[in-house]
């Protein structure tokens, strides 16, 4: 078992809680989009039977097709983000595996590599196939003979005091692979041909069989990938390409942002998608999202993850952070006018001579638009510095609406803090640390993980208000009294 404790450091509050999950668990996560499918699956099945003379099609079936993006995982951390062609590869374990046989198969399935370097579906009782109940009753019964010293079975010495216990060769062991024997044969006839095996210690024996299914049993479940599952995995792998954002603080992000359905969110980051990929996730399609890119073009690789089909891709709208200026001074009610920021300026579609840059200077005053009617909600993650990426963008946030600002740096976000209490910009102004800590769970075993990181960023929250001087002034009271008494 793996337990994974998350405490929230705050300046008034530490709230623990726990989530246990199985080291070697097989289960694979369910995300509210697959639930909200197999509900919309039941309801349009329910509606064919009623009205079978309409002639409806078939909803299709949820499988991996060409062209879709898979999350691949497997021991040891393994994690690998593919995508399905029939002429594709995946490097696993120094050899390329092809990965047309995964086209038409159903998400959640657990595959293992042969020897012709093809993936073979498999079921979790073939993984867990290899059992040392026999190998334990034996002993026990060496050890009622006397045959087998008792402080040689609880230790392991008899393993250093043999130069050879493994009777098989490497030329068996080929041979055996190349008739087509499984990974389960193979490590059963390696513990039958050990003669240290039933010497070794209950916890030995464990840590015997895990090592050699993972050279000789490799298996992969292919995921569908989802907003946590990038960020578990890049974390893992790259966390740097997410400004070491794990999958907790994300999903604090996601909550004190209030993203809903139908909502206005504005997302500035250099996570290479996540949060954007997390916000479309969410929305399914509803409301509008727009990504203020501080780069040339937008980069999207975690949402490209995500296979969402272009109806939930439509309400995601690009804009470069050059033309906030410009939005911000057609927003004070000020005649637009040249820029200062890379001397961009808007342009109408039928100053254009093509209608590839017409459509884009039409978007560009599309979402121009809706960033000055306001965003209900403001996420900004980046290593860059937060405040000159905070306060330009700030008044395009409507009243009484959150922000969430994430930094893998601890003093900007204070600063930044200090700025917004002073000059009254917003109140439940707070930083806050996430922690996270992984323990293996197992009898007589269990102990915090070994490699670990407490890295995970730091996240800024905060509700925007009116400053004093954009308060209107108090009308007077009726019948010409005074507010004071004198």
């Amino acid at each position: 078992m793996l337990a994974r404790g998350l405490f929230t450091k705050t300046s008034l509050r530490s709230k623990p809680f726990g989530i246990l999950k199985s080291r070697l668990s097989f289960t694979a996560p369910v995300s509210g989009r697959a639930i909200y499918g197999k509900m919309q699956d039941i309801e349009y099945g329910n509606s064919l039977e009623k009205h079978k003379d309409l002639n409806l099609p078939r909803p299709p079936p949820r499988v991996i097709r060409e062209g879709d993006y898979v999350l691949l995982e497997g021991d040891d951390h393994f994690s690998k983000f593919i995508q399905v062609t029939t002429k594709g590869h995946f490097d696993f374990r120094k050899k390329k595996v092809k990965i047309d046989a995964l086209i038409g198969q159903p998400w959640g399935c657990v595959f293992q590599v042969d020897a012709n370097r093809k993936l073979v579906r498999t079921t979790e009782s073939v993984l867990r196939g290899v059992k040392i109940e026999a190998s334990a009753a034996e002993v026990d019964r060496e050890l009622d003979d006397g045959s087998v010293p008792k402080d040689v079975a609880l230790d392991n010495v008899a393993e250093t005091t043999k130069p050879s216990v493994q009777k098989l060769d490497q030329d068996v062991l080929r041979d055996m692979k190349q008739k087509g024997d499984g990974g389960q044969q193979i490590i059963q006839a390696l513990m039958d041909n050990s003669s240290t095996f039933g010497e070794k210690t209950e916890y030995s024996k464990e840590k015997y069989i895990a090592k050699k299914k993972k050279k000789y049993q490799p298996f992969v479940r292919v995921l569908q990938p989802e907003a946590h599952s990038i960020a578990r995995s890049w974390y893992r792998n790259k966390p740097e390409k997410i400004c070491y954002m794990r999958e907790d603080a994300l999903a604090f992000i996601m909550t004190m942002s209030n993203v809903q359905y139908g909502s206005n969110v504005g997302i500035i980051e250099t996570c290479n998608g996540l949060m954007l990929s997390a916000v479309a996730e969410k929305m399914n399609g509803s409301g509008n999202i727009v990504d203020m890119h501080p780069n040339n073009s937008p980069i999207v690789t975690g949402l490209s993850y995500l296979n969402l089909s272009p109806e939930e891709l439509k309400n995601i709208k690009h804009i470069s952070l050059d033309y906030i200026p410009e939005i911000l001074k057609r927003l004070e009610g000020r005649a637009p006018h040249q820029p200062e920021y890379n001397d961009r300026v808007t342009i109408k579609p039928e100053e254009y001579t093509t209608e590839k840059a017409a459509a884009r200077a039409q978007s560009i005053e599309d979402v121009s638009q809706l960033l000055m009617d306001g965003l209900d909600s403001l996420i900004i993650a980046t290593r860059h510095d937060p405040a000159s990426l905070l306060f330009p963008v700030f008044p395009l946030l409507q009243l009484s609406s959150p922000f969430v600002v994430f930094s893998p740096y601890l003093q900007p976000l204070a600063e930044c803090a200090d700025r917004l209490r002073s000059e009254c910009m917003a109140i439940q102004v707070d930083v806050v640390e996430l922690w996270t800590r992984e323990y293996q769970v197992l009898p007589d075993r269990t102990h915090p993980e070994m490699k670990m990181t407490a890295q995970s960023g730091y996240i800024l929250t905060g509700i925007k208000v009116m400053q004093d001087k954009e308060r209107r002034p108090a009308k007077k009271p009726r019948g010409g009294r005074s507010e004071e008494k004198k």
